[in-house]
């Protein structure tokens, strides 16, 4: 299996590519339409046969009647100005693009007229060379609670990658290759919104390279967050990260521990080797498993300790047609459903509502991965999650 960092399940490292192989803005496109790959879901399905400008003209058309912010190396750059809500400046930025001519195009961060107070903006920095756009970074604000159906399925297969670790600290956030995004705090708000920063290109960096790119990205994710909160006019400032824990890279799965937890064994009907990758242990905000066989990511499986995130799967209408609920020696209230391609167990825990998630990647044909794993997941995770004993019971509707 490729994943869209360029690595092979049990393989290792991805390869050097061209630097106008698969331009990252539009990977990004590709990912905003639902044409493109989660991070490190599923083979990245790129623009291959579009360059570089023209992709960049069709975004220029939309952002440049909003105002823009122009950086030149040379002029000298970045000179007064701090971009993107007045958060990002050289020496933040710099990691991200080595060199060429930098520019920023940012739409305002202002309320949207009409959507009770809510956020949303958008600023692009983009990397020439020759008059040729080569490398975005895309910065974005937006409301997770007005998502809803395909929005919130691609925005959680985006972000809960298993190759995401957590910034730490007191900072509710994440962090990949080539993606990172933190949520404001609660009261800086009036819904739960979002600070993401993503850049593609994950699968032509590996090794101290690959290092340095996520600590500058997950960086340059905090101070902006810092820029909006400011700009929102909301307090508190949140320091650098320090000390991310290392990228999750594939192994082989035991089957009796298949997500490192014990009680979570590989299906009887499964044959061959198959491989993990899981976020490692910490006080993030969630916890994913990958599990891949060596020619395809079959599922993640995501335990969501955020009880903001476990929101985004409250929607009845995604609940499918096997009722999952509590048994009696269960400590706590919760319930859900296998469906054909989100199954969804949320509970009621001690520090709020957690949810369990099930995601067949490829397919909703591999929904059986989630009816054969999900419950035994929930049980496992759930003391772990802050739970306490869960025993999910199967009722048919």
């Amino acid at each position: 299996m490729t994943d869209t960092d360029g690595t092979t399940p049990g393989t290792g490292g991805g390869t050097d590519a061209p630097e106008n192989a698969v331009a990252p803005e539009a990977a990004a496109a590709d990912r905003r339409t639902g044409r493109g790959a989660a991070d490190g879901a599923r083979p990245r399905r790129g623009l291959r046969g579009r360059t570089a400008a023209a992709v960049a003209g069709l975004l220029a058309g939309v952002l440049l009647g909003a105002g823009a912010t122009a950086w030149a190396t040379g002029t000298p750059p970045f000179a007064d100005a701090e971009v993107c809500w007045g958060s990002l400046s050289e020496d933040v930025v710099s990691p991200m693009f080595g060199g060429g001519e930098l520019k920023a195009r940012e739409l305002p961060l202002r309320p949207v007229a009409g959507n009770y107070g809510r956020v949303r903006a958008e600023c692009r920095i983009t990397r020439h060379q020759g008059g040729e756009p080569r490398w975005e970074v895309v910065a974005r604000v937006r409301d997770l609670e007005v998502l809803d159906g395909i929005d919130a399925r691609e925005w959680a297969d985006e972000s809960f990658s298993a190759r995401m670790v957590p910034l730490g600290g007191e900072i509710t956030g994440m962090v990949s290759p080539s993606r990172a995004w933190t949520l404001l705090p609660r009261g800086c708000a009036s819904a739960l919104t979002v600070v993401e920063l993503e850049s593609g290109g994950a699968e032509i960096r590996e090794g101290d390279e690959a290092r340095r790119y996520r600590a500058g990205l997950a960086r340059a994710a905090v101070r902006l967050t810092n820029g909006v909160m400011e700009e929102l006019g909301c307090r508190g400032r949140y320091p650098d990260p320090d000390g991310l824990p290392p990228v999750p890279e594939w192994e082989e799965a035991p089957r009796e521990e298949l997500c490192a937890v014990e009680g979570v064994e590989l299906p009887a009907w499964a044959k061959g080797p198959h491989h993990r990758r899981v976020t490692p242990d910490g006080d993030g905000p969630l916890r994913s498993c990958d599990i891949a066989t060596d020619h395809s990511q079959e599922v993640r499986l995501t335990t969501v300790v955020h009880p903001g995130l476990a929101e985004l799967f409250a929607q009845p209408s995604w609940w499918g047609s096997e009722r999952l609920v509590t048994g009696g020696r269960s400590a706590v209230s919760g319930g859900g459903s296998l469906g054909g391609d989100l199954s969804v167990f949320r509970a009621l825990c001690q520090r709020g509502r957690v949810a369990f998630v099930a995601r067949p990647v490829d397919s909703p044909a591999e929904q059986r991965w989630a009816r054969d794993l999900l419950p035994a997941y929930v049980e496992a995770e759930a003391e772990r999650a802050g739970c306490g004993r869960i025993e999910v019971v199967r009722k048919p509707d």
